[in-house]
């Protein structure tokens, strides 16, 4: 965002934010491990791809969406007829055959170029199309992630409304989405729904929800993926708009966390916490001074009325990683001038309320 930027000192243009957003936008976890985020193929992979459909033979049978012919073939087993299987997700499936005789893709394939006549291949040849197939996408469709998390409350009125789904879907679907106001009469919101790739994005008439209102996302009908998988109805994401921040959380704090209490360590540690407010209340900031203690590189929120909500955050310490469930301070603004000078509030760890606090050193 175009606060991150500040903080680090650098400036973009609203085309540079918009190309910045989409480029980030573009960058999601696989659910294939093996493959580039996106679910692209590594360089490796394209050239194992080029010989299955080519001189390997593999597409004569492994061919469509599923890379089956949905056919039967005598011979492959002991003299038993055996339908080509899908090589969607085969990275995930082992053992391999009718019979699970092949514990690994390697094995699989060894016989696999055997049956199919391919001229012999090099090794490196071997090993491109043992990429290929290992980058193959998984076959199940299913929600990603949402933002905002379902449940969430105090979020910022401007926080994009996003469902990113594990593999692309099919064109033709944006009317199957819905953003209503969360009460009996579910009035719709006005705005667009749009689908690309594996993202369903709302866009708010105006370009920004209502504060202190409930939402709720819907489906209410299956979706399909754009290779033919099935996402059964319905979905449901609820979450709430905070309230106008009555205060400004930029500038510099220092932050004590309370964990003295639990004798995981002497005196209750403390940090710098370096602020930056937009308009609206979203809130981006980042941490100096723990790092013999934990790896975090920056937080994010909303400021909503006197509160301060933290997003929530992976946490990774010397003794694990700790999921952050949430993590909220009250603010004081003591002199009236519009900033915040201190708060008080509750991180919630592991089921565990940890006391924390902050303490404006210099404004903004």
């Amino acid at each position: 965002s175009r606060e991150v930027l500040r903080l680090v000192g650098a400036q973009a243009t609203g085309e540079q934010m918009q190309q910045l957003t989409l480029y980030m936008q573009s960058i999601t976890a696989p659910p294939n491990p093996s493959s580039r985020p996106g679910g692209r193929f590594t360089e490796a992979g394209r050239r194992g791809k080029a010989l299955f459909e080519g001189v390997a033979g593999c597409g004569g049978c492994h061919s469509g969406p599923l890379l089956t012919n949905r056919a039967t073939v005598e011979g492959k087993t002991a003299g038993k007829q055996t339908d080509v299987p899908g090589l969607i997700g085969v990275y995930d499936t082992a053992p391999y055959g009718r019979e699970g005789q092949w514990p690994t893709l390697q094995a699989m394939l060894d016989f696999a170029l055997a049956y199919t006549g391919a001229p012999p291949l090099s090794d490196d040849d071997k090993a491109d199309l043992l990429a290929y197939l290992h980058e193959l996408p998984g076959p199940s469709l299913w929600l990603n992630s949402a933002q905002p998390l379902s449940g969430a409350d105090h979020v910022w009125a401007q926080t994009p409304i996003e469902l990113t789904f594990s593999h692309g879907l099919a064109p033709g679907q944006a009317d199957r989405f819905a953003l209503v106001v969360d009460d009996e009469e579910g009035a719709p919101v006005d705005g667009a729904w749009q689908v690309r790739g594996r993202v369903a994005r709302f866009l708010p008439e105006g370009g920004a929800l209502a504060n202190e209102t409930a939402y709720r996302v819907e489906v209410q009908a299956p979706l399909q993926g754009a290779l033919g998988q099935v996402l059964e109805a319905p979905i449901t994401v609820r979450f709430a708009t905070g309230g106008v921040p009555e205060v400004d959380v930029s500038g510099r704090y220092v932050v004590t966390l309370g964990l003295a209490r639990f004798g995981i360590i002497d005196e209750d540690p403390q940090a710098i916490v370096a602020a930056l407010q937009a308009p609206g209340g979203n809130v981006t900031g980042v941490l100096e001074g723990l790092d013999d203690l934990v790896e975090l590189s920056h937080v994010e929120g909303v400021v909503s009325g006197l509160r301060f909500v933290v997003d929530p955050f992976l946490l990774a310490t010397q003794i694990g990683d700790f999921q952050v469930e949430s993590a909220y301070l009250d603010l004081v603004d003591e002199d009236g001038d519009g900033l915040a000078d201190t708060g008080e509030g509750v991180i919630r760890v592991l089921g565990t309320d940890v006391q924390w606090s902050a303490e404006r050193t210099e404004a903004r």
